[in-house]
C-alpha cells in the first residue's frame, strides 16, 4: 500500500522568460529602470542582475537613456576607460579603484552591463 502525504508541495522552476521580455520591452520604450523594477516588485539591484543576464546571453539593450539619468557623460567615459583597462570585472575592485568618484554599486553595475553589450564578454 502506498501512503500519500497529506501536504504535498509541488515546486516548479520560475519561468524567467516573461521577466526578460518585460524588461526588453520596457527598456525599448525607455521606461525608467526604477519604474520597471517597482512594477515587478524588485529592487533596482535585482533588476540589474536580470539585465546583466539578458546582455550576457547576447541580447543587445540600449540603456543609454537610463545611464544618462544616473551618470554624467564625463563620468561614463571614466568608468568605460576603467573597464577597458581593468584586469578583473569585479565591481568591488572597481568601486575601490574608482573610490575618488564615489560611484554607487548600481552606477558601476549598469556601466559594466553597457561595457558587456558594447565590447562583449
Amino acid at each position: 500500500q502506498i501512503e500519500r502525504p497529506d501536504d504535498f508541495v509541488m515546486k516548479s522552476v520560475v519561468n524567467k522568460s516573461g521577466d526578460k521580455v518585460y524588461i526588453i520591452q520596457n527598456t525599448d520604450k525607455k521606461v525608467p529602470l526604477e519604474t520597471i523594477a517597482k512594477n515587478k516588485g524588485w529592487r533596482l539591484d535585482e533588476m540589474l542582475e536580470e539585465i546583466e543576464t539578458i546582455a550576457a546571453s547576447g541580447t543587445r539593450l540600449n540603456l543609454d537613456y537610463a545611464i544618462d539619468e544616473m551618470i554624467d557623460r564625463s563620468e561614463q567615459e571614466e568608468i568605460m576607460d576603467y573597464f577597458k583597462n581593468c584586469e578583473t570585472s569585479s565591481l568591488q575592485v572597481a568601486q575601490e579603484e574608482l573610490a575618488a568618484f564615489n560611484f554607487t554599486w548600481e552606477q558601476l553595475k549598469i556601466m559594466r552591463i553597457k561595457f558587456l553589450i558594447k565590447y562583449g564578454l
